[in-house]
């Protein structure tokens, strides 16, 4: 499925028939969808009074490899490019302009403008943080002062994947996925462990969604720190 249905737009003009406006709900769950093979709890909300399309991925301590991910998915996904088209003819047949594609984290938010085809990272506002925690189901944040720089730490994985059957033109995409929470020390004799398990989980989470991963490879790992509050007693 195309994110826009930009055929949609061209033909229905050229027929002079009346073109389907496009409603939040629509727009708001083809986006979702193109981001669930990346980051896959993302949900995502369209909003036209600021222009806006946000996907928000439901992790919680994103860090700067993260954010960078969601530049890479953002940049190369063509059918973003159909924006381009729909907001040139979108307020001719009556639907709405969505000039920015962002990728939402607790930590912050990457946004793509459209016509530029620029990316920008743009810093939590008031509200954001509660708003992200309703939309993904997490706990209330009740003391984000205390994170501790040392102790148990949160590990990401990011990881290739090959699949059989390519995806909006490509056979590869990245996924992170948690590694569980540990010392420094204790990781290293439980990483071998962990990743046999989360490569496990991550091919019955692609299969649930009707992709088959050929290999999965670790790129790397990513230390997290978890507020103290938050650690289990």
């Amino acid at each position: 499925m195309r994110f826009v249905l930009v055929g949609m737009f061209a033909l229905s003009l050229l027929k002079g028939c009346d073109v389907k406006q496009l409603r939040p709900e629509e727009v708001s769950a083809a986006f979702q969808k193109e981001l669930r093979p990346y980051f896959l709890n993302a949900q995502a909300v369209a909003i036209p009074e600021q222009h806006t399309i946000l996907g928000v991925t439901c992790i919680e301590g994103a860090g700067p490899a993260l954010r960078a991910e969601a530049k890479t998915v953002l940049d190369s996904n063509e059918d973003l490019k159909s924006l381009q088209l729909s907001n040139a003819l979108g307020p001719l047949v009556g639907n709405n302009v969505y000039r920015y594609a962002a990728v939402g984290f607790d930590t912050g938010i990457v946004a793509l403008d459209v016509d530029t085809w620029q990316t920008v990272d743009l810093d939590p506002w008031e509200g954001y943080d509660a708003a992200y925690r309703t939309v993904c189901g997490l706990q209330p944040r009740t003391d984000v002062s205390s994170a501790v720089e040392t102790g148990p730490a949160l590990w990401l994985g990011h990881f290739t994947v090959t699949l059989a059957k390519p995806i909006n033109g490509r056979r590869q995409i990245p996924l992170i996925d948690s590694l569980g929470l540990y010392e420094s020390t204790e990781f290293q004799t439980h990483r071998a462990a962990e990743l046999k398990v989360r490569e496990q989980m991550i091919r019955e989470d692609l299969t649930a969604h009707n992709m088959e991963a050929i290999t999965i490879h670790l790129d790397s790992v990513e230390r997290v720190t978890v507020p103290a509050n938050m650690l289990p007693h």
